[in-house]
């Protein structure tokens, strides 16, 4: 009785108020809990743990990955092949002449996972968004970007 009286008084509080008392109330659940159980970056929008767990749950199982499954399937043999130290991965892109960054392997055939190009980001979506993807020789992928392109990404 007391702790049903206890939640219908703090119901009525405002937001700052519950803060001051360290609790918050969720905007989608209703129910005022610990300002512990809110992400720090849900700290504004008031949206639980438990309410965004089972959001994320319900939205990867009605949506699913929106990626291939190959793709998915070659990109962790290549990540498990780099870790064990049978493929290193290369610190420069081999389409342009930058060095450093976060370069990631391009995989032109999803069968060879093994087999990827190093790209910088800014030549890794130009190869998607020009639909080059199935190329697998270097030479020719560097003249198809090279069109309006100085060299230089990122």
């Amino acid at each position: 009785m007391i702790r049903q009286l206890t939640n219908l008084i703090l119901m009525w509080k405002t937001q700052k108020e519950l803060k001051r008392l360290n609790l918050l109330r969720c905007n989608k659940c209703k129910k005022i809990k610990s300002i512990e159980k809110f992400p720090k970056a849900n700290t504004c929008t008031y949206l639980c743990a438990d309410y965004l767990k089972e959001y994320y749950k319900n939205w990867y199982n009605e949506n699913g990955r929106n990626r291939n499954k190959k793709s998915v399937k070659a990109g962790t043999i290549l990540n498990k092949a780099i870790r064990e130290g049978k493929i290193q991965r290369l610190t420069y892109c081999q389409i342009c002449p930058k060095i450093g960054g976060k370069i990631s392997g391009h995989h032109y055939d999803y069968d060879k996972p093994l087999e990827a190009i190093w790209a910088c980001p800014s030549c890794h979506r130009r190869i998607h968004s020009n639909h080059l993807e199935i190329i697998s020789d270097i030479e020719i992928l560097k003249s198809k970007l090279n069109g309006g392109h100085n060299g230089l990404c990122g």
